[in-house]
């Protein structure tokens, strides 16, 4: 199943950015980056990078970060990374070669769906991370109950490749189920063509 996730994305990289407007909201990233907390002696990592347009906007905002690394599995999204000051990690999430308490901050937003054992990722996501360090995971889910089916289905369909389809509670109890503590929740809502 990795395999088809990485041919996905292998095909999907050139014009990635482009796809839908979720990838630069900037109502999304400016949450984002509110949540991270950053400061310039800082080292964060990008799991399921992708593109690095979240680094790219950090970077932007916060120009003397210590370090960025963007990982994913894909070499082609990566390839799309121009930024001098991201370092490219082609590696996947269950065993991030970095030594413990490396980062400050870990971003994960919208590739948890992607991974099998996300509990396992959240546990290796711990270890790199300092002692009190953030980890700011980013997911579309439904706004309600009520959306839940709907939304489910529609995305079977158009993102058959995905592993889960989270809801604010399904997140909510995966990293109870881990050594993290929840700090702050938000929902964005917004709307998007179906088609797109």
């Amino acid at each position: 199943m990795e395999q088809k996730i990485i041919q996905h994305f292998k095909k999907r990289a050139k014009y990635y950015n482009k796809l839908g407007i979720w990838v630069k909201n900037p109502l999304i990233m400016q949450k984002t980056l509110e949540f991270m907390d950053l400061d310039t002696k800082m080292k964060i990592i990008d799991i399921g990078a992708g593109t690095g347009v979240v680094l790219q906007k950090v970077l932007s905002v916060f120009p003397n970060i210590n370090e960025c690394v963007a990982l994913d599995i894909s070499k082609e999204m990566l390839s799309e990374i121009s930024h001098i000051r991201i370092k490219k990690c082609l590696h996947d999430a269950y065993e991030i070669p970095f030594p413990s308490h490396y980062f400050d901050v870990a971003l994960c937003r919208q590739s948890l769906h992607y991974m099998e054992d996300t509990e396992k990722v959240v546990q290796e996501i711990h270890r790199v991370l300092v002692v009190g360090g953030a980890l700011v995971i980013g997911q579309i889910t439904p706004f309600c109950e009520k959306d839940e089916e709907y939304w489910k289905y529609i995305l079977h369909i158009r993102q058959p490749l995905r592993k889960h389809f989270f809801t604010l509670d399904a997140l909510i109890n995966l990293i109870k189920k881990t050594p993290f503590e929840i700090a702050r929740i938000s929902q964005i809502r917004d709307k998007a063509s179906l088609n797109s």
